[in-house]
C-alpha cells in the first residue's frame, strides 16, 4: 500500500515546514521527491536499509536527534 502524494504534501510536508517558519515550494519539492525515491511512497517501508519514508539509518537518527532535536525541538 502507497501513501498519496497529495495528502503527504498537504498534512505532513507543508505543516512541519510551516511549524519550522520554512516557506519555501523548493523544500516541498525536496522533500517529497526524497521519500518517493527512498521508499517509493510508502511500498518499500520494510526494507532493512532504512527507517520510515525517508530511509534515515537509526545511527543517523540517534545523531540528529542527538545533536539537534533534543538541544533545539
Amino acid at each position: 500500500m502507497g501513501i498519496n502524494c497529495r495528502e503527504f504534501l498537504k498534512y505532513v510536508i507543508q505543516p512541519t515546514l510551516q511549524q519550522l517558519g520554512v516557506d519555501s515550494a523548493k523544500a516541498e519539492q525536496l522533500l517529497l521527491a526524497t521519500a518517493c525515491h527512498h521508499s517509493e511512497m510508502g511500498h518499500h517501508l520494510h526494507r532493512n536499509d532504512g527507517i520510515g519514508l525517508y530511509g534515515i539509518t537509526e545511527d543517523m537518527h540517534q545523531m540528529v536527534w542527538d545533536h539537534y532535536l533534543a538541544m533545539d525541538p
